[in-house]
């Protein structure tokens, strides 16, 4: 079996995807040949698309930022959730057919689920592209959340229960339960020693928009202390690392591909796995 993660012309930049999917097929006792793909072009997205559905081998891939959208116009069958946010990070097959599916939201929710109940809670997620606009829509509809949203782009959301700020001093009239970045705000290369250290959005606004049991999560792992994350820390609030949203949504595709579902403390095991590497490499950068 073969599989894989097809992104942009960096995503060997920042991706662990490798490492993670060593220790999957390690942990499960399910073998397998990963492999990560630079896509430049729609052209290129396009052959690797029949590259994939006319091999035995080639058995599902995920896919990273830019080709989420792009991906869907290719696909033979589309989840009912991933219609709706016309956005798929993972493609398999069933009975010869490719189908796609958004596990981004899942690994979202389960990261989530494991720190607060988000049944009817405020959120606010920073950034709509890429899994951002997708967890909008999937935690209004399946929770009932009131989720408030902030891209620079203006993206548009397909629900009328999500408010959208058109100007980042809109969120400062309200507190969240959950607050998310969605951005690559904070976001390091694995060998790059970065120019600065950024926040979405300012000290002064988050201590704002928190309160004592407010839940900050980051989609980005590395650093696996983004400027946000220590922000919530220094204010004794519970911070959520994208290590965890980054195993729950591997393993969710796992088993689409194969049927194998893994055990929490498997899962737990992973994360683990994922957050020891991620020190180190931050130990190796600044060294």
């Amino acid at each position: 079996m073969i599989f894989a993660l097809i992104g942009g012309e960096d995503i060997k930049k920042y991706t662990v995807a490798d490492i993670l999917w060593a220790k999957i097929s390690e942990i499960s006792g399910i073998n397998f040949e990963f492999k990560i793909i630079p896509i430049s072009n729609f052209t290129e997205l396009c052959k690797l698309y029949w590259s994939f559905s006319e091999s035995s081998e080639f058995t599902g891939f995920n896919v990273a930022l830019p080709w989420k959208s792009e991906i869907v116009k290719l696909i033979d069958v589309i989840s009912s959730n991933s219609k709706i946010y016309n956005s798929i990070n993972t493609v398999y097959k069933i009975d010869g057919r490719v189908c796609g599916s958004n596990t981004d939201v899942l690994g979202v929710e389960r990261s989530l689920l494991t720190h607060i109940d988000l049944h009817g809670k405020k959120i606010l997620i920073i950034g709509s592209g890429g899994a951002g606009l997708p967890t909008s829509e999937y935690l209004s509809e399946k929770y009932h959340c009131k989720v408030f949203t902030y891209d620079l782009n203006n993206l548009i959301t397909n629900s009328s229960k999500i408010t959208r700020f058109k100007n980042i001093s809109d969120m400062g009239n309200e507190q969240y339960d959950v607050i998310i970045n969605a951005t690559p705000v904070g976001k390091f290369y694995l060998n790059e020693i970065p120019k600065q250290f950024s926040s979405p959005i300012s000290l002064e606004l988050f201590r704002k928009i928190t309160h004592e049991k407010s839940v900050i999560q980051d989609m980005n792992y590395f650093p696996l202390n983004t400027e946000i994350l220590k922000f919530g820390r220094a204010s004794n609030l519970q911070i959520i690392s994208g290590t965890e949203m980054l195993v729950y949504q591997a393993c969710a595709s796992f088993e689409l591909y194969t049927g194998y579902k893994f055990e929490d403390h498997k899962t737990k095991e992973l994360i683990t796995f994922v957050e020891n590497y991620v020190i180190n490499k931050e130990n190796e950068l600044f060294r």
